[in-house]
């Protein structure tokens, strides 16, 4: 299988299809594996972006989600455009 290689982390084909959109299941469960000795350096979501813009003016120009996630994530405190 082949795999895709992002700084931190690593994903497999399948699993990118999801993240770029070419795939959709509310319910994809995806594996999220470090990188050899980058263990201990993935952070949170919300800690990742907010270290991104930390300091910065951002304009929100929206965001894109399905209904039924975005319900979910509301539920759960999770989601990021609240």
């Amino acid at each position: 299988m082949g795999r895709k290689k992002y700084s931190l982390i690593k994903f497999s084909d399948e699993d990118f299809a999801y993240l770029t959109g070419k795939r959709f299941s509310s319910g994809a469960k995806i594996k999220i594996s470090a990188m050899p000795g980058k263990e201990k350096s993935i952070p949170l979501r919300i800690e990742y972006i907010e270290s991104l813009v930390q300091g910065k003016d951002i304009i929100h120009v929206g965001c894109v989600g399905h209904a039924v996630t975005i319900y979910k994530r509301i539920k759960n405190n999770t989601w990021l455009h609240k």
